[in-house]
């Protein structure tokens, strides 16, 4: 049998954990400028973010339920890079480029 690579890894994970907490996608609107941003995450993280940013933002939830896709491989990748080190331009960018390859894939307009 085949040595699974990290890519492969990763993907068993996230898929094991969208058992427990599925992946969605949502937008957040500034409730002030009407502003508005998508943004990929499981279950559990976006009702913690909905209790925390109330008062800004207003979440809904656009697709619930994602399988796990090359994209959203990429994406969690870039999600944990960003999470070390946020305020690097370039995972700032890195970040960017696999979310709307993940809302592309789901025929939702990309963030600019």
């Amino acid at each position: 049998m085949a040595k699974k690579t990290e890519f492969e890894k990763l993907r068993n994970m996230l898929k094991e954990g969208a058992r427990e907490s599925p992946l969605l996608i949502f937008r957040a609107t500034n409730k002030a400028t009407g502003e508005s941003f998508r943004e990929v995450s499981n279950r559990r993280r976006f009702k913690d973010l909905e209790q925390m940013l109330a008062t800004k933002y207003q979440l809904i939830v656009d697709n619930d339920e994602l399988f796990v896709t090359d994209n959203v491989v990429r994406w969690a990748i870039a999600e944990n890079k960003l999470h070390d080190q946020p305020e690097d331009p370039q995972n700032k960018q890195a970040f960017k480029e696999p979310t709307n390859a993940v809302l592309r894939d789901h025929n939702l307009p990309i963030n600019v």
